[in-house]
């Protein structure tokens, strides 16, 4: 947003108002990190991968939350409420939502007993490490927008909490995450527990709750094996494997998703055409695999594709009709002879 001056003025994405209430509304989105893409590549190239990650708070979440809280506080229009909606639409979601929660909230896993005579139980606690919303209080909430769930996290020591919870954003979710909801099982420590004094948590469980307890360290453990299924046509491997990346993500123009303009050479997937086997990279992009399919459906593989000597190998190319359908001189396409 520009200024009389001419200087550019810091501002939120959005402002929504929903027939009572007003939100300032700032949107961002989290890529899929590098881990899940090396499972996938070792998988790819010894049939197997494995690995195991850590569940806590995360500096790199907490950096973001924060920019985007200062940046909704700067923004020089009145609302009712302040929100940060964030997206993560690809395949390691569900990580990044545990990771959401340790982040904004400090919660952590406890094994409490309140004396060595008695079992041990795990219980969730709240607001046990330093925690986003403690130094974003101008913040109302976060959204949390997956493939296949939305997540309202509230923040309680926001001064609006109170009226946020009759807002119609609060009551569009079934179960949103607000700490004054939580089980009578759910601990929590007050934030204004000096956590920078050692052991002022365990402390404070000790003192006001007759609990001993110790921090669970928690992890996260993936495994992938590779099924290299070959399949029986170009139209096949389209519906098994372009499809369903498509409609999980939309947006992306690449099968591997990336929007750097640059080569990837691992494998997608295969299938067979004219006796062969023949298989796709990740950097082929949906809209020349797309015609390629709707030309197979329509009128067969062997009038969709023409083979083509390269230095990397036999690769299919679309015909020239096809080719002169499109509006780029580019491919963009890359199956190639799989020897």
């Amino acid at each position: 947003m520009s200024g009389s001056s001419g200087e550019t003025k810091i501002s939120a994405d959005f402002l929504v108002k929903d027939g009572i209430f007003t939100y300032l509304v700032e949107v961002t989105s989290k890529q899929e990190g590098d881990y899940m893409f090396g499972l996938l590549a070792e998988a790819k190239e010894t049939g197997w991968s494995e690995g195991t990650r850590g569940i806590s708070h995360n500096n790199t979440l907490d950096g973001i939350i924060q920019k985007k809280a200062k940046q909704l506080a700067e923004t020089r229009v009145k609302a009712n409420f302040q929100v940060l909606w964030i997206s993560a639409f690809h395949r390691d979601w569900k990580h990044l939502a545990s990771l959401l929660l340790r982040t904004l909230y400090g919660a952590a896993r406890l094994i409490t007993h309140r004396s060595l005579r008695e079992p041990p139980e795990i219980r969730e606690c709240l607001y046990y490490h330093r925690f986003s919303f403690y130094r974003a209080r101008n913040l109302d909430a976060v959204v949390f927008s997956t493939p296949e769930q939305g997540m309202l996290c509230v923040n309680d020591l926001s001064d609006r909490a109170e009226k946020f919870r009759e807002s119609k954003l609060y009551t569009e979710f079934d179960a949103p995450l607000d700490p004054v909801r939580a089980s009578e099982k759910t601990l929590v420590i007050p934030p204004e527990v000096d956590r920078s004094q050692p052991n002022a948590q365990w402390r404070y469980l000790k003192e006001h709750k007759g609990l001993m307890t110790s921090v669970m360290v928690e992890c996260d453990y993936r495994s992938i094996m590779s099924l290299e299924i070959v399949c029986d046509s170009f139209q096949q491997f389209v519906e098994a494997v372009v499809l369903p990346r498509l409609l999980e993500n939309p947006g992306d123009a690449r099968l591997d998703g990336w929007t750097e303009a640059k080569g990837n050479w691992e494998v997608a997937g295969r299938f067979r055409f004219d006796g062969q086997v023949w298989k796709a990279h990740e950097d082929c992009r949906y809209e020349p695999l797309l015609l390629a399919y709707w030309s197979a459906m329509a009128r067969g593989e062997e009038q969709t594709f023409v083979r083509a000597d390269t230095e990397h190998g036999v690769r299919l190319d679309l015909v020239h009709d096809l080719q002169a359908l499109r509006t780029t001189r580019h491919r963009y396409l890359y199956l190639y002879l799989d020897v």
